[in-house]
């Protein structure tokens, strides 16, 4: 298990260095100040209080090290989810691909292959979730790279985060609150770019083992702590 320390980033997303910063942007000083506070972005997680009446009782943001954040996210998914999951994919500022709905495992499965490149490219977003019968559970990963967790079962969540490593951090800083650069990382040898595994993967989706006896009847079992 990786220490926690100074957070490790996808190899696709980073900060801008000083003479990257474009003119209007703030002075060397408070980009120097901003670097500090930089320094201070560690793993940890952050659970939100949720209004009732909603779908999920639970909302938690959880930054993880690049290197930890597939297994991570698979160890969520089969913590929380249902028999029954939808995979999503997507693309920085475009609508989310929601897949069929098919068994957990199909759904973490479909994605697998493409773990290094939804990880580390910091163009695509990917997740799995359940909504059915008013509840919600679902962990999605923006384009930042942090954990994003809607969910009934907050205990089994964050009991989850902690046998990976990831503490209870309530402030917390995510990479999103400064300015950032992405870099397009190449896919396989013959292709570049997050739009060849968009491509690849988006079609994917909809070719997944459907689970109907779930979908149509609701009859999904939860362990709701």
């Amino acid at each position: 298990m990786i220490q926690s320390g100074p957070l490790i980033f996808p190899r696709g997303i980073r900060f801008p260095r000083l003479d990257e910063v474009p003119d209007g942007a703030p002075s060397d000083s408070d980009a120097l100040m901003a670097a500090a506070l930089i320094a201070k972005i560690t793993p940890g997680y952050r659970l939100h209080p949720v209004a009732p009446g909603r779908s999920f009782s639970g909302y938690i943001e959880a930054n993880v090290h690049a290197p930890q954040l597939w297994d991570v996210f698979v160890a969520l998914c089969r913590a929380l989810l249902p028999a029954g999951a939808a995979p999503l994919v997507g693309q920085i500022d475009e609508d989310t691909i929601l897949g069929d709905y098919t068994t957990r495992e199909a759904a973490i499965g479909v994605l697998a292959p493409y773990a290094d490149a939804l990880v580390n490219d910091g163009f695509l977003e990917f997740g799995c979730m359940f909504q059915r019968t008013g509840h919600t559970e679902e962990i999605f990963v923006p384009s930042a790279k942090y954990l994003r967790i809607w969910t009934n079962q907050p205990k089994i969540a964050t009991r989850t985060l902690r046998a990976h490593g990831i503490q209870h951090v309530p402030d917390v800083k995510f990479i999103d609150e400064f300015p950032l650069l992405r870099e397009v990382q190449p896919y396989r040898s013959q292709h570049v770019g997050f739009e060849a595994v968009l491509e690849e993967l988006a079609p994917k989706l909809h070719q997944l083992p459907p689970r109907p006896e779930l979908v149509e009847s609701g009859n999904y079992q939860f362990t709701v702590d």
